[in-house]
């Protein structure tokens, strides 16, 4: 026989159940806009029969309808979807940041027309001593023409360093952003390791017959996965305990509550180098925005030199061609007047017909010995776009190049307007294990062309990834994500199985006051 009270049993169970469900809805439509919430759900299930109440079948089908059961609240995730997002943001994340160096290092470049577009820049530069070169060859024994092409090279030289510290700036900016990064990244892994400490914990109490895991703390581990993703490439796996294992192109990051944090230092060629603390070998990432860092940072193009650089046409690739400019165009221009001249302006010469010498009409602007904050300019020093300047002796006197050449000839300023002309320009300049032959002109806009090349190529792929990143993260959101309609509905279908239950608990409150309180009263 049925037990009297086991309706009541089922009614409670049901209440109990919905109500639960309720709040789980309520909890959802809370958190419909938490970064990182993930949509939970009641694990609801038939009560089954005791088997252990009775031996007979028929028994058993007495105890059928016990109602429903709560098996525990789960989130709605789908580790595949998971792993695409993760890998495709990953991706995103190293061309946004390849594109974001780029584009400061292209900003920088022509905040002054590095192409002469804004009025100012190398070109125009270069344009202003081909013209007062041009002027001066016209008239040789004019001193103040001949100061004016002093003015004009010594801008020259001013612009190249200008560009030069631009260059620092830039790179100076990508180090500290690189630290911050890299600091960042230490930081979720550290917090991560927290975060499976605390997992493990509450997945040990789960066990003990406790129904509610820890789907707030997953929220939070997923959240930092997705950021640790960012970064670089994350090789993740669940562990039975709870934990998850962080793997970074097959090395062991986080396994447990041990986290391997990544050391960053900048080596003595100005190169950076990231690796890991507990091996000291180098990081190996295959994407994320710390080896965009890395890459863009050390990449001095496919012909690097040295172990620390990369491929890339980054920072050192683009510093490379400024100073083979201006170490090209000191070297060609210390070539066109002669140091030692006749009576008839004609160049003093070796026995082998060679000229014995030129005026070093540029050099390597260094801290003159024994005078601080005073600059002297020398040849025994390499010269780069860093340290480019006009001689000192061209500084003190502005007939410097004021010679002339034998029988009349135009002065030595007009090699130097031909050797700025451009026209038939046979100039080698060799950068990074790349030869172009042109003139200062043409070098200058294959520069240009170049970074803006680089530059629209790694925005168009910043947007193809972000595109597809946002992609799976709305397939994911589908999954995983509160949907404020189906929600609602949920909660107007289980407010209104509770209130039939409710009705249930209450028809059956009336049958047994009828059973127990009017049955047998009949003929009294």
């Amino acid at each position: 026989m049925r037990p009297t009270f086991l309706g009541f049993e089922t009614c409670k169970r049901g209440l109990a159940t919905n109500q639960k469900v309720l709040d789980i809805v309520g909890q959802n439509l809370t958190n419909w806009d938490t970064p990182g919430y993930t949509r939970q759900r009641i694990d609801i299930v038939s009560v089954s029969l005791n088997s252990s109440a009775s031996r007979y079948a028929v028994q058993r089908t007495d105890l059928a309808g016990q109602g429903v059961d709560m098996a525990g609240v789960s989130q709605i995730r789908d580790p595949y979807l998971d792993r695409r997002f993760r890998a495709e943001y990953g991706d995103a994340a190293y061309q946004s940041q390849a594109n974001t160096i780029l584009g400061d290092l292209e900003a920088a470049l022509r905040e002054d027309g590095l192409n002469g577009t804004d009025g100012g820049g190398i070109q125009v530069a270069l344009s202003d001593l081909f013209s007062a070169c041009s002027k001066y060859a016209e008239n040789p024994a004019d001193e103040a023409l001949a100061n004016l092409v002093g003015v004009a090279a010594k801008n020259v030289t001013q612009t190249l360093r200008e560009l030069s510290s631009k260059l620092d700036g830039v790179e100076e900016q990508t180090k500290y952003d690189m630290e911050i990064s890299v600091k960042d990244y230490n930081d979720k892994l550290q917090k991560l390791a927290q975060l499976n400490k605390a997992i493990r914990d509450d997945v040990a109490a789960t066990a003990r017959n406790e129904y509610y895991g820890p789907n707030e703390l997953l929220d939070q581990r997923n959240l930092l996965l997705d950021e640790l993703s960012s970064y670089t490439d994350t090789d993740i796996k669940e562990e039975k305990d709870g934990t998850v294992t962080v793997k970074v192109n097959g090395h062991t990051v986080l396994a447990g509550e041990k986290a391997d944090e990544i050391n960053l230092r900048e080596n003595n060629d100005g190169t950076v180098t990231m690796s890991w603390n507990s091996t000291g070998k180098e990081m190996n990432s295959t994407t994320g925005s710390l080896k965009a860092y890395g890459d863009f940072v050390n990449g001095a193009g496919p012909n690097m030199s040295s172990k620390g650089e990369t491929l890339e046409r980054g920072i050192r690739y683009y510093r490379g061609k400024l100073d083979t400019l201006a170490r090209t165009f000191a070297t060609a221009m210390n070539q066109v007047v002669p140091a030692q001249v006749d009576a008839q302006g004609n160049p003093v010469r070796n026995p082998d017909g060679s000229i014995a010498g030129y005026k070093v009409l540029f050099g390597a602007r260094v801290p003159k010995e024994g005078a601080p904050g005073e600059y002297t300019t020398t040849i025994d020093f390499p010269i780069d776009a860093s340290n480019i300047a006009i001689s000192d002796d061209w500084v003190s006197d502005p007939t410097f190049v004021m010679f002339q050449k034998g029988n009349g000839d135009p002065t030595y300023a007009f090699d130097m307007r031909n050797l700025l002309s451009g026209e038939d320009a046979s100039i080698d300049f060799i950068s990074n294990g790349e030869k172009f032959t042109g003139s200062f002109q043409s070098y200058v806009n294959d520069y240009c062309n170049t970074l803006a090349a680089d530059v629209n190529y790694y925005t168009s792929r910043a947007k193809a990834t972000a595109t597809i990143a946002d992609e799976m993260l709305d397939r994911r959101d589908e999954v995983s994500a509160v949907n404020q309609d189906e929600e609602t509905q949920s909660m107007m279908i289980y407010n209104k199985a509770y209130q039939a239950i409710s009705r249930v608990l209450t028809t059956m409150d009336e049958a047994l006051d009828v059973l127990i309180n009017r049955t047998g009263m009949v003929g009294r």
